[in-house]
């Protein structure tokens, strides 16, 4: 059980900042506060330093999380990402959570991002995303997994660079602290990628990031993420097939590419082999089947980004590792279910709904209804279209402990949380961010440092 009002760590904090330099020792007064009974241990009185208030201009104060929940979450994304890479490879062979019966295949097959040209290709290292975000609540108490997203795994490398900003801004805050240090999460990011993908001649491999161009709303996320790893970032327009191979167009000459990293939808990569695809290298998808090009994540790979999986993941969790979740998915009701559709149907004052396979997730509907003919078109609309939706309970109110002046409050943001691929596994990477739960609903990047205490 998650302790994010826990007076010890909330002491600790404390105190920490009020050992950090003059600005800390300026506010240094004694206050009695009052501990309350955390995982059953009941204490008396502590005196406790307060913190100088945060910098205004600085943005939003850090959210903070204990170490042992930390270790908490930390088990449990890996055996999320874990068992998601596994029901990738298994979609795309054997299916056997299909044919036991556990989920119907129409969850994978009625997906836009699922690729039946992928069947029966494996990636190198049998690794289909190298890299899974995770938006975590903290609601009464105990921690619940409320979405998974490949796309914004990228934000990870921003984390460095975001601490290092605070640290200038705060350095009051950060001098002494305890607190786990991101700064190797770009190397380890880099290293992880070249231990999944060796080139073939035995050398370190070529990698760059594909970037869709200077229209595209990714084009940022994609340069940034290759300038913390010190790669290039290329557009299509900027690769070739030569002699067999993929290459990029450089003020050197051509370079041969050996992984490149995409945050592209599939349609992007490879017009010949979409339709629908206005951009893209034609025949790269050819070289990657033929495996002299290795492509993260996998084409087809998306599907794991929709509710239509994510409202599964008990079920794909239990079916791969052999364990049920460490922690729960948020609360959800298919609409396909009859019963599920006939609680939705009576609730939808509290419920947000959702299209299945929208990768996007933007409710169809969300909370309050102010008319009867709302009610009669939203009945309407399920009754015509339910097997289709998947309801989640509005967005819970989600709370962790934050650092704002004095004393700290418990403040409304969700924990972003990432987990990068190795030879031998996935691994939860030493840091995480924040978001404000306005600013995840909007879709916004991690906008908040995030402290792991790590003592």
């Amino acid at each position: 059980m998650p302790d994010p009002a826990s007076p010890e760590l909330l002491q600790k904090s404390f105190q920490v900042a009020g050992r950090s330099g003059s600005a800390g020792k300026a506010f240094m007064s004694g206050a009695e506060v009052e501990s309350h009974e955390t995982r059953g241990n009941s204490n008396g009185p502590n005196r406790l330093i307060p913190l100088p208030d945060w910098p205004a201009n600085v943005g939003p104060a850090p959210g903070i999380v204990s170490l042992n929940d930390w270790r908490l979450i930390e088990r449990e994304l890996a055996q999320r990402a874990r068992a998601l890479n596994e029901f990738l490879r298994d979609i795309h062979f054997e299916q056997r959570i299909a044919r036991a019966g556990v989920i119907p295949l129409s969850v994978v097959s009625e997906s836009a991002a699922f690729l039946p040209q992928m069947i029966e290709f494996e990636p190198p290292g049998a690794t289909y995303f190298h890299a899974v975000s995770f938006d975590i609540a903290c609601v009464d108490g105990s921690f619940r997994v409320l979405s998974q997203d490949l796309s914004a795994a990228w934000e990870c490398l921003r984390i460095p660079g975001m601490r290092e900003t605070f640290m200038h801004s705060a350095p009051a805050f950060y001098e002494h602290a305890p607190i786990m240090n991101p700064d190797g999460i770009p190397e380890a990011f880099r290293s992880e990628l070249e231990e999944i993908a060796t080139a073939a001649s035995g050398e370190p491999p070529s990698i760059w990031v594909l970037s869709l161009g200077e229209n595209s709303s990714g084009d940022s996320a994609e340069r940034c993420a290759a300038n913390a790893i010190g790669i290039g970032a290329l557009r299509p327009g900027d690769i070739e097939i030569a002699d067999g191979r993929l290459a990029a167009r450089t003020v050197n000459g051509l370079m041969p590419i050996d992984v490149l990293l995409r945050l592209s939808p599939h349609s992007s990569l490879d017009p010949l082999m979409f339709e629908t695809a206005s951009s893209g290298v034609p025949g790269l998808l050819d070289l990657y089947r033929s495996s002299k090009v290795a492509v993260l994540a996998a084409p087809g790979s998306g599907v794991v980004d929709e509710l239509a999986v994510f409202s599964w993941m008990p079920e794909i969790i239990e079916f791969y590792t052999g364990s049920k979740p460490i922690l729960p998915s948020v609360q959800h009701w298919r609409c396909s279910d009859k019963a599920d559709k006939r609680f939705v149907l009576d609730n939808l004052q509290d419920l947000a709904i959702f299209k299945a396979n929208d990768a996007a997730a933007k409710p169809v509907h969300s909370g309050a209804i102010k008319t009867d003919a709302q009610m009669a078109a939203i009945e309407e609309s399920l009754e015509a279209e339910g097997s289709e939706c998947i309801a989640l309970e509005t967005a819970p109110e989600s709370c962790f402990p934050q650092i704002a002046g004095m004393p700290p409050v418990s403040s409304e943001f969700v924990l972003r949380a990432y987990a990068a691929g190795t030879a031998s596994g996935y691994r939860v990477l030493p840091g995480g961010a924040a978001l404000s739960m306005r600013s995840r609903r909007a879709a916004r990047m991690a906008e908040r440092d995030l402290w792991i205490l790590d003592a």
